[in-house]
């Protein structure tokens, strides 16, 4: 059984694309990995400062659109009074996730987890650490995606439309705690469907024979 914790993590960013919006908001949650739960008072959530006008082309970003400040309701006015800059949004981040490795070393390192983190989240991630010269935090190996568990699990049920978490998660397994589009709300979300999904596996695996399954 896996040792690690799993911080649960995801951002809210000022448009679509994952090379040039902007994060706005970093929300987390650590699951404990033994006990396959979310670790009590473990909540991280911090809102970002956004960059406009000349310093936000000179960093190669474009500047937060209409259209996302209407899905998830971070404003530029709310962003101005309570956000701190990304590299104090950063840097704090680094610092929880490093507080959550079971031991020292990067094996012991949490492990990422989140909805399409693979195609959205992390090289947004990875872009804004490499652009203040900070390492990535997490385990090197490591990472779960549970947007693509979830197509694994549905592979084939017509039932099922998208894979968002707006369809799939709110829609179809009637999810109806918390806003959607808000970071910290959308990662509680997202580890609950982590928990359930791997409780689900480690109970079926239990009960299955491998050795010598090729015999």
């Amino acid at each position: 059984m896996n040792n690690n914790n799993y911080i649960v993590w995801d951002l809210e960013t000022g448009g679509l694309s994952n090379e040039t919006s902007q994060i706005v908001q970093i929300g987390a949650v650590v699951v404990d990995g033994r006990r396959m739960e979310i670790v009590p008072n473990s909540e991280f959530n911090i809102l970002i400062k956004p960059l406009y006008g000349e310093e936000c082309a000179k960093a190669g970003l474009e500047e937060l659109s209409d259209g996302a400040i209407k899905v998830h309701g971070k404003t530029h006015e709310l962003l101005a009074k309570e956000g701190v800059s990304l590299e104090s949004a950063l840097t704090n981040f680094l610092s929880y996730i490093g507080s959550h490795a079971i031991k020292k070393g990067q094996w012991s390192r949490p492990i990422s987890a989140g909805y399409n983190i693979v195609n959205y989240d992390h090289p947004l991630l990875r872009r804004d650490l490499k652009r203040y010269g900070m390492e990535w935090p997490f385990h090197p190996r490591d990472i779960v995606d549970v947007m693509q568990l979830m197509g694994l699990f549905f592979e084939n049920d017509k039932n099922v439309g998208s894979l968002s978490a707006d369809n799939l998660i709110r829609g179809y397994f009637g999810y109806n705690i918390g806003k959607g589009h808000d970071a910290l709300a959308d990662v509680v979300m997202t580890a609950e469907v982590f928990i359930k999904s791997m409780r689900l596996i480690r109970k079926t695996v239990s009960n299955v024979k491998f050795e010598g399954c090729f015999q």
